[in-house]
């Protein structure tokens, strides 16, 4: 688990709350991570990083499409440095966790072309 200061804008969030038997993905924000009443209603949380096998939504930055594979590593070396390879040997700027439903942000900038 990440100390909430090394928690930056745009990291996802996996976290339980205290009265919840469920987890929960948010994107954090800057009025989330000033939100101490939020916080502090959290039993755990970490920024969430794929693992390996993990059913994701890939995509990048300025495009119109996504894709719903499986994460298999985060490139190194050269271009694909940091960037998310999905099973199909394909790299992605964004990779979020995929949780049965595509987020409503993704497919409106889908439609748009524009990610956040």
């Amino acid at each position: 688990m990440k100390d909430l200061q090394e928690v930056q804008v745009g990291d996802i969030i996996k976290y339980k709350m205290r009265i919840d038997v469920n987890t929960h993905y948010t994107e954090a924000t800057e009025s989330l991570l000033e939100d101490k009443k939020f916080w502090n209603m959290l039993s755990w949380y970490y920024v969430w990083t794929p693992e390996e096998g993990e059913w994701c939504i890939f995509y990048n930055e300025n495009s119109k499409g996504f894709r719903v594979s499986q994460f298999v590593q985060i490139g190194t070396g050269g271009k694909v440095e940091g960037l998310y390879k999905d099973a199909n040997s394909n790299y992605f700027e964004r990779c979020e966790p995929y949780r049965g439903m595509i987020p409503e942000s993704v497919l409106k900038n889908a439609e748009r072309g524009e990610f956040k």
